[in-house]
């Protein structure tokens, strides 16, 4: 079971564009737009937020804490820093 291990600050647009649309969509959840990876398995989501998805600009990641480094490399070989949840 994965849970919080760090953040992103990124557009909704950016993410878009990097990663496609989101895995799920859900208007009516705690996450409105999620994005899953396998490997590292990760998640980009976010969490409890009172706009639309477009609006966000601050997204949790999700993971297990063996997986933060993987994470933290592979989002940077994307461009986007994480900061690691302590």
């Amino acid at each position: 079971m994965s849970h919080l291990v760090g953040y992103i600050s990124i557009s909704y647009a950016k993410l878009v564009k990097t990663f496609g649309e989101p895995t799920h969509k859900n208007p009516h959840w705690k996450t409105q737009a999620e994005w899953e990876f396998a490997d590292p398995p990760f998640r980009i989501y976010d969490w409890k937020k009172q706009v639309l998805p477009a609006k966000v600009t601050d997204w949790h990641i999700g993971g297990e804490n063996q997986d933060i480094s993987a994470i933290s490399k592979y989002l940077q070989s994307k461009n986007i820093s994480m900061v690691i949840f302590p």
